[in-house]
């Protein structure tokens, strides 16, 4: 239970800043969101943003970026209001190269929010690229990439790649 935690973690650190602290409020905040506790979730997963930037440690502030973007709206919808704290989050990510996964789930996110369809399809052909390489052909998150693509292609007029896409995918959820 993410409430715990936080609890837990500002009796531990007297209610001062600290990485996990960061992160649980994140966590906490992007879970009350989904669950439809939108205010309460958002405040929380600013919080733990907040207190990411103040700590400067990177892969925290990822984590709360991604969470916070996660709360803006219930089920964790994405949002147009949340494309800036993505793009910082995508740039962090390119700098931690050690996981490219991180950086491709950051591409799919923020290709969720945008409103733009050509860099959306762009940002999910990379973000797939990416997944395939290092993830298996049937993972999640290559499905949800294949998937999305095909959605976006849909929207955008594509229909050949997009039925493709979309049939690829179905033939990878059975």
């Amino acid at each position: 239970n993410f409430e715990k935690a936080v609890t837990s973690y500002r009796l531990a650190f007297h209610g001062g800043d600290h990485r996990n602290l960061a992160h649980a409020l994140g966590q906490l905040g992007r879970c009350q969101s989904f669950n439809q506790d939108v205010k309460n979730g958002h405040q929380n997963a600013r919080l733990g943003l907040e207190m990411a930037r103040r700590c400067g440690d990177k892969e925290i502030l990822i984590h709360c970026l991604l969470n916070f973007t996660a709360s803006f709206q219930a089920w964790g919808m994405g949002s147009a209001e949340g494309a800036p704290y993505l793009r910082e989050a995508l740039e962090l990510s390119k700098q931690q190269t050690n996981n490219p996964a991180t950086v491709a789930d950051c591409m799919a996110r923020l290709a969720d929010c945008l409103t733009n369809s050509a860099e959306a399809v762009q940002l999910t052909r990379e973000a797939l690229a990416l997944h395939q390489k290092h993830l298996a052909p049937d993972h999640p998150s290559v499905v949800s990439d294949i998937w999305v693509l095909g959605q976006e292609l849909l929207d955008s007029g594509q229909l050949e790649e997009a039925e493709a896409l979309l049939r690829q995918s179905l033939q990878l959820f059975h």
